[in-house]
């Protein structure tokens, strides 16, 4: 390696015609198409000097990058294109796409915007054809740019806005643009960089509106320079098997299309960017590629009706009924927060058939660039305009204008809407409460988060979801600036110190903050196995270990605070075991127990169940925030006291008569067979020494139909913990006097709609046999 002479800032590499390790290239050659302008070398790629384009305040691997020096390419010649057609739909690139030609001096990709999509597949893509050196990353934010840094340090990066970067002249010499930015900012986006003279690959969706779209179309012809969409769905294999299927007529006359996708939010992103209205929400992000693709089978769409579950925010779920030409119906139906069956269902009149959705990889994205590239460069390369991408657009256009929602519900204690602090919002009771306020008229709700991984719910509804940490004062103290209501429902399941330091910070920042109440939720867990009739005037004995005690402290210290605080108000309510639509220990975690095969009946089921519906604790919520009788007091809140059999049977449905029952003895036994070794673990010592090879798979097979192998998990110990034979009573008796609060919603009622929410998550009815 030497360097390149006038240049000291760039290297030429003379000794391997691979990039080096260090730069990204794993030792591989680039596997990229040429560009036009015989910009190709049999050798190695090389930087040399040339005229200063590099933006000020650019970093690249080992840190700044001078100003006044970038690679330009060198060389010349022809060469032939790798072949696209081996690459696997669903791995990584084959050896022909890797083992590419190389390009002179290496390609030139500009990635406006730094975020998950950037990092976990174009960088990645890039990766497999060695070509990350020549890629520059602009993006405002220094957190985005320092994730790009420790997952591909040879990257090179620019913190700056895109509008300024572009304005600047920060785009010269680049083969290819890819705008990964939120969606609202795709149309400005692509203005400015056909102005700036690049070809441009836009992320998906090209716009909102079908109008944006035919624009962006005109100005890209205007410029004559490149604008595609990257549909990098039709890469995956479902797009053929489905054109096979319609081609091969084995279905008859086809009757009916249904999609489904849908899987609890995961993505990676943490900007928020998401769960902004303006960006659109699930039909925008996941069902853009559906459609697309349903289009390109079936032909132009006509929508017929459209619902998801927007309540002021993004939708999370949503259903979309449509037709083709043909008057074949079709439905789309998508989430975010559960899920599907992940596939397309195709009926005709002879029969039926299923085909599963595939997942993206790296690789797809590997593909989707080098189609860009070589269409480019005059050759076939199959790309999706902004024309054709304007057809699909207007199917999400029309659902967006001609949504039906759920009516809000109207029912329960009431609250003056004002600005209102709810931590733990993106929780099961947070995430209720949210929706109750949005139905009471609340538009100005902030929910702090960690991250944006489990926001998919309250992300519906009109609310602030600004990233903070609960353990600093500063963060705190400036997220419930002007906050007149602070709902504290946050615990220490990430870190056990938001449960007591968390909540000082929280209650110290409300009154300093000058807000008029803050509720605090706690737990009846602090009074722990008590027996016969609970109040709050018991004893504080907290269960479920270092959960009750951190509860406990976290009470004590509210309670002495509220007798300094005369103006905020602090009132802790005591929940007992709180269930319903999206809830866990009391709700989905023992269906899933029984679904299984772990759950069992603790001595019959006959232990006392304090349970309290969510909506009726949501109501207590409400009513200690306007209650001035409630400063300085905890509340339990209890719907009332059954049995867990009782309670749980419901939920269950036929499975629960199949449930046997245990002691803490049988509980134990069960525990400690479990660990010991199957029959087929004891034998091989003795066996493999004396029998043959030939024979050991007959005897493994034979013994382990009766004697194990990998034998399911056992019904766990703190099952006693949770649904044991504890006798305590809780009374609300205080919160109905003071508070005015009684259960709203009754049993039968709740447990109708938490049934209802079990079948919707498939976890109704259904076991192992335990």
């Amino acid at each position: 390696m030497e360097r390149c002479p006038g240049d000291p800032g760039f290297f030429r590499w003379e000794t391997a015609d691979r990039l080096p390790e260090g730069l990204g290239g794993g030792g591989r050659r680039s596997g990229l198409p040429a560009l036009p302008g015989g910009r190709v070398s049999g050798g190695p790629p090389r930087f040399c000097a040339g005229p200063p384009v590099w933006p000020a305040g650019l970093e690249g691997p080992s840190g700044p990058l001078p100003v006044a020096g970038r690679p330009v390419r060198t060389g010349g010649g022809g060469g032939n294109r790798p072949d696209l057609s081996g690459l696997s739909a669903g791995g990584a690139a084959p050896a022909d796409l890797r083992e590419g030609l190389t390009v002179a001096g290496g390609l030139r990709i500009l990635f406006l915007g730094g975020g998950a999509v950037v990092r976990e597949y174009w960088l990645a893509a890039l990766a497999q054809t060695g070509e990350l050196a020549g890629a520059l990353v602009v993006d405002h934010s220094g957190e985005e740019l320092a994730k790009v840094r420790a997952a591909w340090p040879v990257v090179s990066r620019q913190r700056a806005d895109f509008k300024t970067f572009l304005h600047s002249g920060g785009g010269a010499g680049f083969d290819l643009a890819v705008i990964a930015l939120p969606n609202a900012l795709h149309s400005q986006a692509v203005e400015l960089g056909l102005q700036a003279g690049l070809n441009l690959l836009c992320e998906k969706p090209l716009a909102l509106t079908e109008a944006a779209c035919r624009r962006m179309a005109e100005q890209a012809e205007q410029a004559g320079r490149l604008l595609a969409v990257n549909m990098v769905r039709r890469l995956l294999p479902e797009g053929g098997r489905f054109r096979e299927v319609l081609d091969s007529g084995r279905l008859g006359t086809l009757r009916s299309v249904s999609w489904e996708r849908g899987e609890p939010y995961g993505w990676l992103s943490d900007s928020g960017d998401f769960f902004r209205p303006e960006n659109g929400g699930v039909l925008a992000d996941m069902g853009i590629h559906h459609l697309d693709r349903l289009e390109q089978a079936l032909g132009p769409l006509t929508p017929a009706r459209y619902e998801d579950d927007a309540r002021g925010g993004v939708e999370a779920n949503a259903s979309f009924d449509l037709e083709n030409g043909s008057g074949v119906p079709v439905r789309l139906r998508l989430s975010r927060t559960r899920r599907l069956k992940n596939h397309i269902l195709l009926e005709g009149s002879a029969g039926r058939e299923t085909i599963e959705e595939g997942e993206l990889s790296p690789a797809h994205f590997t593909r989707q660039l080098r189609i860009v590239l070589d269409h480019l460069a005059g050759g076939p390369g199959s790309i999706v305009t902004a024309r054709q991408a304007a057809s699909t657009v207007a199917l999400v256009e029309w659902a967006y204008r001609n949504r039906r929602s759920a009516l809000p519900a109207t029912a329960g204690p009431r609250l003056e809407p004002a600005p209102t602090v709810v931590t733990g919002g993106t929780g099961f009771i947070g995430s209720h409460l949210v929706e109750r306020l949005t139905d009471l008229g609340f538009r100005e709700i902030t929910v702090p988060v960690r991250n944006y991984r489990s926001c998919a719910e309250v992300g519906r509804f009109p609310v602030r979801l600004p990233q903070a940490n609960l353990l600093n004062r500063d963060s705190v103290r400036a997220m419930l600036r002007g906050a007149r209501w602070v709902f504290h429902c946050a615990y220490g399941k990430e870190d056990p110190r938001i449960t007591v330091a968390g909540t000082r910070q929280v209650v110290e920042g409300a009154i300093a903050g000058g807000a008029e109440c803050v509720v605090i939720l706690s737990s009846a867990a602090v009074f722990g196995d008590a027996s016969g009739v609970v109040d709050e005037t018991a004893p504080y004995a907290p269960r479920f270990g270092a959960y009750g005690r951190s509860k406990m402290r976290m009470e004590q210290w509210c309670l002495r605070r509220a007798r300094r605080s005369p103006r905020t108000r602090i009132v802790l309510l005591d929940p007992t075991n709180v269930y319903g639509p999206r809830g866990g220990p009391y709700t989905r975690l023992p269906a899933e127990l029984v679904r299984a095969g772990r759950f069992l009946w603790i001595e019959a089921g006959r232990g006392a169940a304090n349970i309290v519906y969510v909506a009726n604790l949501v109501d207590a919520m409400l009513l200690a925030a306007g209650s001035r009788e409630a400063h300085g007091r905890r509340f339990l809140i209890n719907d009332g006291t059954t049995t867990w059999r009782e309670f749980l049977t419901p939920l269950f449905g036929e499975a629960a008569g199949r449930l046997r029952s245990v002691d803490r003895a049988g509980l134990e036994r069960l525990q400690g067979e479990a660990s010991r070794p199957s029959l087929v673990d004891r034998l091989k010592p003795i066996v493999r020494p004396i029998v043959p090879p030939s024979l050991r798979d007959v005897l493994r097979r034979r013994l382990g139909n009766r004697a194990g192998g990998a034998a399911p998990e056992p019904p766990p110990l703190w099952l006693w913990e949770l649904y044991g034979p504890t006798t305590a009573r809780f009374s609300s008796a205080s919160a109905a006097r003071i508070l005015g609060w009684r259960p709203r919603v009754d049993s039968a009622a709740a447990r109708q709609a938490t049934v209802a929410w079990l079948k919707q998550e498939a976890l109704w009815g259904s076991d192992g046999a335990a």
